[in-house]
């Protein structure tokens, strides 16, 4: 486990890659990485920022989400399901009260409470005019949450 600081050329490909779902952060001075065995931790002015996965996904942290509240790519859930989503169980439709209908099938999405509170990531399986008119079935897969253990390791 090492964390530096990374050149400004990978630091603004990070900045690119948040930019591209939404996520928009002032520069990108000071950036900083802890590689791990099998991911790479991003931080900015020693706030977490994301992370990206051995496949090369690069994730927002749950803590820049619910600071630039990302207008696009947004579901809510009823009270009801944040418990269920927070021990890690994927998002199915009946739980869904509101969410950008601009979704896509395999699109990130970021999943929020009744207050607003960002406190999820996941993958759309389905559409959002799709899940909207069934109502019933998978919404999406999730990736990251809060009390997992990327965010375990963010907050220790």
């Amino acid at each position: 486990m090492t964390r530096h600081y990374i050149s400004r050329k990978d630091a603004r490909s990070v900045m690119e890659k948040l930019s591209a779902i939404d996520v928009s952060l002032a520069d990108s001075s000071d950036v900083e990485v802890d590689d791990r065995k099998d991911i790479k931790l991003y931080y900015k002015a020693k706030k977490a920022i994301g992370f990206e996965d051995s496949n090369g996904t690069f994730v927002p942290s749950l803590f820049i989400l619910n600071s630039t509240r990302p207008g696009r790519g947004f579901i809510t859930v009823d009270d009801g399901a944040v418990s269920h989503l927070m021990n890690g169980a994927a998002l199915f439709a009946q739980g869904i009260i509101d969410m950008d209908m601009q979704i896509r099938e395999g699109q990130m999405v970021f999943i929020r409470n009744s207050k607003g509170i960002f406190f999820a990531v996941g993958t759309a399986v389905r559409s959002a005019s799709d899940i909207m008119a069934n109502k019933r079935g998978e919404a999406a897969k999730l990736i990251h949450y809060a009390q997992d253990q990327i965010y375990n390791i963010y907050t220790a």
